[in-house]
């Protein structure tokens, strides 16, 4: 039995965060607005209590959020809620085919009714979930995905190019966590792959392979309660839209269809359903960390620096007017960037590692490596994103991943010593025993 007070007690709730047809898409394709939804976009919540302590894990079916918002966010939910900013995870799934809620690139301005829709509907989840607490146990398991492919491909001169190369590191972890009630029937299953949910390129809105892949957990476990976390996918692709050359080699990625997206996300959950029968129970103890690690950047350009600078696309303009009007107004540039560490212990063996970064496959394993044991979820896109997180080792390397601070709206890259900043918190964390 567990000692009075210490039980666990969890509730699920879950909102649709769908926009009217017209409402300006995110990344990369804010040049137009939404044709159609193809398949519901949600906001999920799951509700942890134990005694005096509760965590929410929320994912919601959007690319990311920038500080600001995710500020906005969870002072909705304290006010409303009561929840403190460490006791509320977020972690959006970063599919590319949703309603603009960020400013990536310079190329998209967010529809303010849009962000008030989906605060109004994350509460209004999280509401569900707290109404609906009852007791509840953990089990957790591992397994392992083939789903992603590296896009950091070398050339015949070295220089890494945005195309397949499966031979290169990615995170392949699919961690999971059944909460079941007292009759033990699932009423929520939280799992994370790491891997971009790009196959789609059109303008009907779609939460990609996690919604696909949600669904069919939902209905082989009989719940509503399915949950996605999006991982370490910054530099990965889903493995069905590879193009293979006549020679069996990849050569480039294609533009995929609804069909690659059902079968991305069945096989993901089929991936989850073959080892859940393996999942252990675990130990409840809630506790949580939040803090901020500060990466430093290289050096920042001058005004003069920004006078020449020769890219001719209207983006990587208005960054040169970003910065110039931060030098007027502020008289510098920021030296260093602050990444949000938010981690979560759920139990004996059984946390959640998210960083507010688009994370690489390379540093989800350093993360794994510092925690290997039980299970552990190397989480980016969480709270938010600042930028792309690479290794030290993709850092010199170059490539896309390292080189586009600036459409996060940063004045310089990445300086070295990443891995360094990462250890030393992960090891911090460890002697907090989360």
């Amino acid at each position: 039995m567990m000692p009075e007070g210490r039980e666990l007690r969890a509730g699920f709730g879950r909102r649709t965060i769908n926009a009217p047809v017209g409402t300006v898409m995110d990344g990369p394709r804010a040049a137009g607005g939404t044709t159609g939804c193809h398949d519901d976009l949600f906001v999920r919540a799951l509700w942890l209590e134990q005694g005096t302590r509760q965590i929410a894990l929320i994912g919601l079916d959007l690319l990311y959020a920038e500080r600001h918002t995710v500020d906005r966010l969870k002072g909705a939910v304290s006010r409303r809620l009561g929840l403190r900013a460490d006791e509320v995870l977020l972690n959006f799934s970063h599919t590319h085919a949703p309603p603009a809620f960020s400013h990536w690139a310079y190329g998209n301005v967010p529809d303010h009714l849009y962000i008030e829709q989906v605060e109004a509907a994350l509460v209004e989840a999280l509401t569900e979930a707290r109404s609906g607490l009852q007791p509840a146990r953990l089990f957790a398991g591992q397994a392992q995905t083939r789903l992603p492919v590296s896009r950091r491909r070398p050339n015949a001169s070295g220089q890494i190019e945005f195309r397949p190369n499966p031979q290169a590191e990615v995170c392949t972890a699919l961690p999971f966590f059944l909460v079941k009630d007292a009759r033990d029937a699932v009423l929520s299953l939280v799992f994370s792959a790491s891997c971009h949910p790009s196959i789609i390129f059109l303008h009907d809105t779609s939460a990609d392979y996690p919604g696909a892949a949600v669904a069919a957990l939902n209905g082989h476990f009989g719940t509503e309660g399915g949950l996605f976390l999006q991982g370490a996918g910054g530099d990965a692709k889903p493995r069905q839209i590879v193009a293979v050359a006549t020679s069996g080699s990849p050569v480039e990625w294609r533009q995929g269809d609804w069909h690659d997206v059902e079968a991305a996300g069945q096989e993901v959950a089929a991936e989850v359903i073959a080892r859940a029968a393996e999942a252990r129970e675990v130990q409840p103890d809630l506790r949580v960390f939040l803090g901020d690690i500060a990466f430093p950047l290289c050096a920042p350009p001058t005004c003069a620096e920004l006078d020449h600078v020769a890219d001719p696309r209207p983006t990587r303009k208005l960054w040169v007017a970003d910065m110039k009007r931060r030098l007027d107004f502020l008289g510098r540039l920021p030296a260093s960037a602050p990444v949000a560490l938010h981690a979560v212990r759920l139990g004996d063996g059984l946390r959640l590692i998210g960083l507010e970064a688009e994370v690489t496959g390379e540093v989800g394993n350093l993360i794994l490596r510092h925690f290997p044991m039980g299970v552990t979820f190397p989480l980016g896109y969480t709270n938010g994103t600042q930028f792309y997180l690479p290794s030290d080792k993709q850092l010199a390397e170059g490539g896309y991943e390292t080189e586009s601070c600036w459409e996060y709206h940063w004045p310089a890259n990445l300086a070295p010593g990443i891995d360094a900043r990462i250890s030393q918190a992960l090891a911090r964390l460890k002697d907090a025993n989360i």
